[in-house]
């Protein structure tokens, strides 16, 4: 029977709720301004001012360098702008990724080398899911034209050493360019730091209290990627269609209000995420992922041995509470994810993962109600399944 009670939603890494800021930015592109930002009438350049003024927003809350910003449809079509079009502009040589990377950029760098019959090299990780950078380095060489690596690991919330990454990128691998998936860190951590040293980055409104539908590819210098998709040369012709003005004007607000938001946020969402870490720890049979490597402000997960995570979920669903267990694009498929292999999590273990993901508008009183609940649930489903 579900609780009387307003339901908990702990699985912001999947999807965040949006704004109501961001609403109210999203608005008047959704009634009265509904004209083509490519239009050269008033209504048309009304829409393109919208437009560019969502791109300035955006930009501003990545870093202060200067860099181009293409809107995509979110964080799968801008890793995919990036690794397909970065590779398809350097014909030959060598990708190189990472063995946690999401499924958009895992299987992007699978077909951009499929598709020129080039080579791929998986970079390991260690136990905690952080980068092995003597097995980048000798994956590097002076073919590598491409590395794609994750930031923020989306499954269990490990931060990824980027700029000791592109130490090595620069050094092994002039040629290379840089991506960073920054999908899940993008306002949940500063990324000057990795603006700095990465080529290009992917973003995603949705995961920021943004609508989805919107995401973007920023990258710095004078390289630009080959278009996926071909028409009316929208975007500098890097990805023709007419914009999604509404999503990218909710997008631009709630990456404003992240930008604002994340001195007092980062923090805060820390405190609240090492209480969840420290619950996790004290389960009997548990095995907090990640264990003591640096991670995001946000995520923090956990094998609970004996305790089914889809069977833990639907309880705690009971119960007035919103969890994941793991990526929520292999919910569906029931496949062991990448990470979960790459960690070296048994299939048993890997479907026995619980995942708690934290966002602005998640309160310390939440999180104490899960706490509280959290410890009798899992016995609950371990009893069910003896």
């Amino acid at each position: 029977m579900q609780s009387a009670r307003a339901t908990v939603y702990l699985d912001h890494a999947a999807s965040t709720p949006l704004d109501e800021e961001v609403l109210q930015a999203m608005l008047p592109h959704l009634r009265a301004e509904h004209a083509n930002p490519s239009a050269l009438h008033a209504p048309g350049v009304s829409a393109r001012r919208a437009l560019e003024a969502a791109r300035e927003r955006v930009l501003a809350a990545v870093s202060s360098r200067p860099g181009q910003l293409v809107f995509t449809s979110g964080g799968t079509e801008a890793n995919n702008l990036a690794v397909l079009g970065f590779a398809r502009a350097r014909p030959g040589g060598q990708i190189v990724c990472s063995a946690v990377e999401h499924p958009s950029v895992a299987r992007a760098a699978q077909a951009a080398a499929a598709e020129a019959r080039r080579p791929c090299a998986r970079v390991q990780v260690d136990r905690d899911g952080r980068l092995d950078l003597e097995h980048l380095a000798a994956a590097l060489s002076k073919k590598t034209v491409l590395v794609a690596l994750i930031h923020g690991q989306n499954e269990i919330g490990v931060l990824e050493p980027i700029a000791e990454a592109a130490a090595l990128v620069r050094r092994l691998a002039p040629r290379a360019h840089l991506h960073v998936d920054a999908v899940q860190s993008f306002g949940k951590v500063r990324l000057d730091g990795i603006a700095a040293a990465a080529d290009s980055l992917s973003l995603s409104a949705h995961k920021v209290h943004g609508p989805k539908g919107a995401g973007a590819l920023v990258f710095f210098g004078g390289a630009r990627p080959g278009p996926l998709l071909h028409g009316g040369g929208q975007e500098g012709g890097l990805r023709s269609g007419t914009e999604n003005v509404a999503a990218i004007a909710g997008f631009g607000r709630a990456a404003e209000l992240a930008r604002q938001s994340l001195p007092e946020q980062e923090p805060r969402l820390a405190r609240l995420l090492a209480r969840v870490t420290a619950a996790f720890a004290a389960l009997p049979g548990a095995r907090l992922l990640g264990g003591n490597a640096p991670r995001l402000p946000t995520i923090a997960a956990a094998v609970l041995e004996g305790a089914r995570g889809e069977i833990l979920q639907h309880h705690l669903e009971e119960l007035g509470f919103v969890i994941g267990t793991g990526s929520a694009c292999h919910a569906r498929s029931g496949a062991i994810s990448a990470t979960f292999e790459a960690i070296g999590l048994s299939p048993e273990q890997a479907r026995s993962v619980a995942r708690v993901s934290l966002a602005r508008s998640t309160t310390e009183a939440q999180v104490e109600r899960f706490l509280e609940e959290l410890p009798g649930a899992v016995q609950h489903v371990r009893e069910l399944v003896r």
